[in-house]
């Protein structure tokens, strides 16, 4: 146990911080503006305490070494002074989980209504003329009608639930300190294209020709945290991807890494925002000059997911300026994005 322990609440009654053990308590009242001597509940040893309010907040402290209560007051007034700190800290902190929560409630209700829409388009219930005790045959007779459209459906349904497990992963992952994190070794020829699989016809739709190279080696990750990651990557890329071109996936094999290059004639990055698209709530001024610019989370999203297996992303923008084009006024070029994932287990 540490030598001196000490807890702050505000003027709520809020802790604000506090390293006490589990099952410490004190009597507020009785130590309130006095240091005294007792016992620790814990330990039975004897401890030196009290309690002072400052400013509506109220400090306890307690130390197993201080022979006077003299010297325990700079303690007191160490803490008093740190306060106004502590408060900007937490509540910034609060914010902070407070804005989380909402882009990740709009981020759900997006997909949602998607998936509303969709099944909205390809299976409304509102042309079923016999009612509510024909349902399964009605959908039946649809899917028979219209295969193709039932099958297209079912693919952007499988992509949008995909993207709300993905929502629901990054929120459980992000929004604490120390994320549960199941380290195995994968094939990242499976798993990329396990991930790339939801977001197919998409790009096929624009007319994206896919090229994806075999990869023998293994990495050494935390599957969930990297398919979001991938989920994110490949959602970016249907988006800013320049129609009729090519998405060339590659795999680079180095002696504690392999590297999944994603080459493709997407929307153009400036070179100041090379790594400004990392940032929390950043997008690039081509992305939202054609109101694709989303929440700004996507990149900022893979890379913390990277960094949580011992990874690294990087892009590196207009690589040949042969592909350099224009797409109704708006200019593509060519840019790759590289993960750097490890094959085996590094401690830092």
């Amino acid at each position: 146990m540490m030598s001196t322990i000490f807890e702050i609440r505000d003027e709520d009654g809020k802790t604000l911080y506090s390293n006490l053990p589990d099952r410490y308590f004190y009597d507020s009242a009785d130590l309130l503006n006095r240091i005294k001597v007792g016992i620790c509940p814990i330990t039975s040893k004897q401890i030196r305490h009290g309690v002072i309010k400052s400013n509506g907040n109220q400090i306890y402290i307690a130390s197993y070494v201080v022979a006077t209560n003299k010297m325990l007051k700079p303690y007191f007034e160490a803490i008093d002074f740190f306060i106004p700190n502590l408060n900007i800290i937490t509540k910034s902190s609060k914010e902070s989980v407070k804005q989380d929560f909402r882009r990740f409630k709009h981020n759900l209700i997006t997909q949602h209504a998607l998936i509303l829409q969709e099944l909205e388009k390809s299976f409304s219930l509102d042309t079923n003329e016999k009612g509510i005790n024909n349902q399964i045959e009605f959908i039946e007779k649809l899917l028979i009608e219209n295969p193709r459209q039932s099958a297209i459906s079912i693919l952007k349904l499988i992509k949008n639930v995909n993207l709300m497990k993905a929502e629901f992963d990054v929120y459980d992952m992000l929004s604490i300190k120390n994320p549960s994190l199941e380290f195995f070794t994968h094939n990242p020829h499976k798993l990329t294209l396990l991930v790339l699989n939801p977001f197919w016809f998409e790009l096929i739709e624009k007319g994206i020709k896919i090229n994806i190279l075999e990869c023998k080696g293994e990495v050494y990750i935390d599957y969930r945290s990297i398919s979001v990651a991938l989920s994110h990557i490949f959602e970016n890329t249907s988006k800013y991807i320049c129609r009729n071109s090519t998405l060339n996936i590659s795999f680079t094999d180095q002696v504690d890494y392999i590297i999944i290059n994603f080459e493709m004639v997407s929307l153009k990055i400036k070179p100041e925002e090379k790594e400004r698209i990392f940032d929390d709530n950043y997008s690039g001024e081509y992305a939202q000059s054609i109101a694709l610019s989303g929440s700004g989370l996507g990149m900022n999203v893979v890379r913390k997911l990277t960094e949580l297996n011992k990874g690294e992303i990087s892009i590196e923008i207009d690589t040949d300026e042969k592909f350099r084009e224009k797409v109704m006024g708006i200019p593509y070029e060519k840019n790759i994005i590289r993960m750097k994932l490890p094959v085996k287990k590094i401690n830092y």
